[in-house]
């Protein structure tokens, strides 16, 4: 993948949207179902990640044919996470591959709708505006953390070696003094769609 970034712009974080899980609970392909306002869930996603994200790109499975036809379509960049079926670790490991430059990496949950663009922007913001220290930036609402998570490049080897389907909260709680918890007025940071009675805007 060629990296659009200019080579005389400051180095960014990249968004590494995890797509590569089988929805077996939502008992069918939900990330191309359409919500109740009539978008397709990973249309909304995307559509937010890259106002605020110019490095981005989907992980997909590699059987997963018509997700990818579907990001073709709307010439969203993905990848496909070979090693999927061990787990999310997998899939971030991939991300953190397609951009190992990065000063570091949020990573987004694909069926996460409702997200707010303006959470994107206050987290990116967040990580850049603390880009002297080892950084893992986080969402918070009334008082409780969500999606999605941003950890620096500082982070990169504990990544690298992630197993299974545990994503980065092991690293998260390890290195509890890295966290920079960011307060945002967003309820779709706790809610991602695993059912399809899980199709109703939080906010």
């Amino acid at each position: 993948m060629k990296n659009s970034r200019d080579h005389l712009e400051p180095k960014k974080p990249a968004a590494i949207i995890l797509a590569a899980g089988k929805g077996s609970r939502f008992g069918g392909d939900k990330l191309m179902a359409r919500l109740p306002n009539g978008e397709i869930i990973i249309d909304l996603v995307m559509k937010k990640v890259t106002q605020v994200f110019d490095d981005y790109c989907v992980v997909v499975r590699t059987d997963d044919i018509s997700l990818q036809q579907h990001l073709d379509n709307n010439q969203w960049r993905w990848i496909i996470a070979k090693r999927a079926d061990e787990g999310m670790s997998q899939s971030l490991i991939c991300g953190i591959e397609t951009f190992p430059m990065a000063t570091g990496w949020f990573f987004v949950l694909a069926d996460m709708p409702y997200l707010l663009s303006s959470t994107f922007e206050k987290l990116r913001k967040s990580f850049i505006d603390n880009n002297h220290r080892a950084r893992i930036i986080i969402p918070c609402h009334k008082g409780k953390t969500g999606n999605p998570i941003g950890l620096s490049e500082h982070f990169k080897l504990n990544l690298e070696v992630l197993k299974g389907d545990v994503g980065a909260r092991s690293i998260v709680e390890q290195y509890r003094d890295a966290r920079i918890l960011v307060n945002v007025e967003d309820a779709g940071i706790f809610h991602d769609v695993d059912h399809p009675n899980d199709m109703i805007d939080p906010q």
